[in-house]
């Protein structure tokens, strides 16, 4: 796919104000600025692999190149042992059933598959190694419990509907990281500091210029790291999945994923979901279906979490 860039319609990232429209000069100076970050990443393929650990770019690109086996990704992953010891205790976990101890990374494969292994490679470097930014611990662990919700709701509804079953974890885990992204290039390079955050009315410019902006940046990344295109669509699209021009079905399943992260109340105040929401009813749910998958993401949800980031 060509790589995403902001639409015609959309903000500009170029201008300052594209969003926010702050008065304020040092607002101004906070929107460009993050603008400035969210321009750079979206337009540098170099800078946007650097973004992801080394180990998580080998085992992609393994597996894209449809070379991966279980003992090769156990040799890539062999030099990692915190990102290994990270994966068997997901593999382990509830998401993927119940059975004999997983002990080994190709015993990881036969289980669960090359595509989840992946995940939760995935998973495992942006809930654990990645994103230290410093003053925005909160902001971050949200967004992280954000991912990981989203990602267990989208698996949930996406076996229900029988379509994108392989990429709906991780479209769901990665759909905001370009909100982590952009902060954390932004704190980089000085333009959110210590300062910043502790003025509320900044902090909010920042974060609503990141989330302006998140779509384009975190689809760019997910391109540039060899993602499937339904996973990059997905990022791209799950806030504009339907309009005139275009439908985007892993776009509208992350939205609906969403719809029930809000009614688990991750990240923002519980919003009650309706079982008969016209999204879920146009992506083939019925009430029941919904409330199958809202209780599934709410069982899964503690546990992989927990899994994730068990040290």
């Amino acid at each position: 796919m060509s790589r995403p860039s902001v639409s015609a319609s959309g903000p500009n990232p170029e201008t300052a104000e594209a969003y926010t429209r702050p008065r304020d000069p040092e607002a101004i100076a906070i929107a460009g600025g993050v603008s400035a970050a969210a321009v750079s990443l979206r337009n540098e393929v170099d800078t946007q692999k650097r973004c992801l650990p080394e180990v998580a770019l080998r085992v992609l690109e393994s597996i894209n190149r449809d070379v991966a086996t279980g003992e090769s990704l156990e040799r890539e992953l062999a030099g990692d042992p915190f990102v290994t010891a990270q994966i068997l205790s997901v593999a382990n976990s509830a998401l993927f059933g119940a059975g004999s101890e997983v002990v080994s990374v190709r015993q990881a494969v036969v289980r669960v598959g090359l595509a989840t292994v992946r995940d939760l490679v995935m998973l495992v470097v942006t809930q654990s190694t990645m994103f230290r930014i410093p003053g925005f611990d909160a902001q971050v662990e949200m967004l992280r419990r954000r991912s990981v919700a989203t990602a267990v709701a989208a698996r949930a509804v996406a076996k229900i509907i029988g379509k994108h079953a392989d990429f709906a974890f991780l479209s769901g885990l990665l759909h905001d990281i370009g909100h982590l992204l952009i902060l954390e290039r932004a704190a980089k390079i000085g333009v959110l500091t210590p300062a910043v955050l502790k003025r509320p009315e900044l902090l909010m410019v920042a974060l609503e210029q990141s989330a302006a902006f998140h779509n384009d940046v975190g689809a760019a990344v997910c391109d540039a790291w060899g993602l499937p295109q339904a996973v990059t669509h997905a990022v791209w699209h799950h806030h504009d999945f339907k309009t005139s021009d275009h439908y985007c079905v892993p776009g509208h399943l992350m939205a609906v994923a969403d719809l029930i992260a809000d009614h688990m109340g991750v990240g923002v105040k519980p919003t009650p979901l309706e079982l008969n929401h016209p999204w879920c009813k146009d992506l083939g749910l019925t009430p029941v279906s919904v409330k199958a998958a809202i209780e599934e993401a709410e069982s899964q949800f503690p546990q992989i979490l927990s899994a994730s980031r068990r040290r």
